[in-house]
């Protein structure tokens, strides 16, 4: 099984999305695969939402209206 090859015992790691867990289902279709998911990444996790738009999405907005020459 790949469960058991991964270590449970700690470290540490960095999630970016730019949904929060509730909108992972649009990805994830399966409801209970999604649960599953958000439990794992979530379990005795920090959750910061900075609030703020992607700096990618609003370049790529912001360059959409251009043309290129």
């Amino acid at each position: 099984m790949v469960d058991e090859s991964v270590d449970h015992r700690g470290g540490d790691y960095f999630v970016a999305e730019d949904h929060t867990p509730d909108g992972w289902t649009k990805t994830f279709t399966d409801p209970r695969l999604c649960a599953a998911i958000v439990d794992r990444l979530t379990f005795n996790a920090t959750i910061i939402e900075t609030g703020t738009e992607s700096y990618r999405l609003a370049r790529a907005r912001a360059g959409a209206g251009t043309s290129a020459a």
